[in-house]
């Protein structure tokens, strides 16, 4: 049977031209350190490497791990607090000086979703440049 983290290392293969292009979409918008919101195993690391600095922030203990296996620790770190609802999250990313951050398919998952749009923007400095999407799959399921 296939486990969590197995799904997401096949995901992570079969998806990446759909990173690429979802990638494509926000990188004229992004800084120079970039918070990567929901990361995962990383699946945009590989496109930030021209970057000051990527900070990833996954709550999933098992993906969060995946990550560090997989990323050195140069100018990709994965946040001490994967959680964007904490405070530790937006302390975190203001001591990076992050001055923009992805958040891709990852809001539908989180349960006070204005409290993690909230601490995105207070997360990011300056003026915030936030790039998000989100399932329609999700919406209309609800409607």
């Amino acid at each position: 049977m296939e486990t969590h983290l197995d799904f997401y290392s096949r995901w992570g293969r079969l998806a990446r031209p759909y990173f690429k292009w979802q990638f494509e979409q926000f990188a004229p918008y992004l800084g120079k350190r970039v918070a990567d919101v929901g990361c995962g195993m990383g699946n945009f690391v590989e496109f930030l490497h021209d970057r000051d600095l990527y900070l990833g922030l996954e709550p999933d203990r098992e993906l969060a791990d995946k990550f560090n296996v997989l990323h050195g620790p140069d100018r990709v770190r994965l946040a001490m607090n994967g959680d964007i609802t904490a405070d530790e999250s937006v302390a975190e990313m203001k001591a990076n000086n992050i001055d923009s951050a992805l958040c891709v398919n990852v809001l539908e998952h989180i349960s006070d979703d204005r409290a993690a749009l909230a601490n995105i923007i207070k997360g990011v400095g300056g003026r915030p440049h936030m790039h998000s999407c989100a399932s329609l799959f999700l919406a209309l399921r609800n409607a």
